[in-house]
């Protein structure tokens, strides 16, 4: 059967478009079966094309987890703001969540190879992730610790612990969104999360 011709493209749009048809493959399939010749069929075109965007197999994932990892990242500094000093920390938090949430909806093959890795994961996108998740924790301390200095409690609380709560929460909210998008909606899961800051303790205005 002959391979019908894909339509010609600029190297940019033709690199997108192979990244695009291997990360379909990855979030689908796993990594164990990608090869140039399973991209070239999925993608409607040749080997020479795909050998000419990427010297080889390993330039290609490691071209495809540069992305996805500069996208996450970038998705992430949107949704995790640094310190500002006149915000309600409890709006703060939840914000963020949601803007997390609206960012996994919009890019969620993107998340799932993150947050429900497939089968055949290489090791450098372990640690590349797990780096992240590091960078990301240590922001959400710091928010941490001012939220709860700045709305006053709950008094003790430890702002270390509780950032990896807050942290485990937002990527477990994550994957229910990816696996049952029908049941755990955004807007459910950013009601929960004002319910929950709003039982939190904090102290009268006028002990602050």
């Amino acid at each position: 059967m002959a391979l019908a011709r894909s339509p010609r493209m600029r190297a940019a749009e033709r690199r997108e478009q192979l990244l695009d048809v291997t990360l379909d493959l990855v979030v689908d399939r796993g990594f164990h079966v990608l090869t140039i010749e399973a991209v070239a069929q999925a993608a409607g075109v040749t080997r020479p094309i795909v050998y000419k965007q990427f010297a080889d197999m390993p330039g290609l994932v490691k071209a495809l987890i540069d992305r996805e990892e500069d996208r996450a990242i970038s998705q992430l500094a949107r949704a995790i703001p640094n310190i500002p000093g006149d915000r309600d920390p409890d709006d703060l938090l939840v914000e963020g969540l949601q803007r997390y949430l609206e960012a996994v909806h919009e890019a969620p093959k993107t998340w799932r190879l993150i947050l429900l890795p497939p089968e055949g994961v290489p090791a450098v996108f372990h640690e590349r992730t797990n780096r992240t998740r590091r960078n990301v924790l240590r922001q959400l301390e710091k928010l941490a610790s001012w939220g709860i200095e700045r709305r006053g409690g709950p008094k003790g609380l430890d702002s270390e612990l509780f950032a990896r709560l807050l942290m485990e929460m937002a990527e477990d909210s994550a994957r229910l969104i990816l696996t049952q998008p029908d049941r755990f909606t955004i807007e459910r899961i950013v009601s929960f999360a004002k319910t929950l800051m709003g039982a939190v303790q904090r102290a009268p205005a006028n002990e602050k």
